[in-house]
């Protein structure tokens, strides 16, 4: 692709998207998982203590700067956002449906 330019964001959401469309059902005790989510990278441990209940364990992290000027005055913005999370998962109505 002469004179395209992809950024790393692209190129994730690419390799993302494509992983999820090939991906098959897979039913392991423990399961690692990178994704690209809301707070862009997403990285998750899940286990299943039973078979019909899971937990996750997972973390995300986003990192913003941008500079400029308006009317004026000159602004620099740096967000550096992540959370984390321990989620316990129980698929109801046959796998259909899951509450977290």
């Amino acid at each position: 692709m002469k004179g395209t330019s992809f950024t790393n964001n692209k190129r994730i959401t690419i390799l993302a998207t494509s992983t999820t469309l090939i991906s098959q059902q897979s039913y392991a005790d423990t399961s690692f998982d990178v994704d690209v989510g809301t707070l862009n990278g997403k990285i998750q441990v899940a286990q299943s203590p039973t078979r019909n209940t899971h937990l996750r364990l997972e973390y995300n992290d986003a990192n913003y700067d941008t500079n400029g000027e308006t009317n004026g005055v000159d602004h620099d913005l740096d967000l550096e956002l992540s959370s984390a999370g321990l989620l316990f998962d129980w698929p109801a109505l046959n796998k259909s449906f899951r509450f977290t």
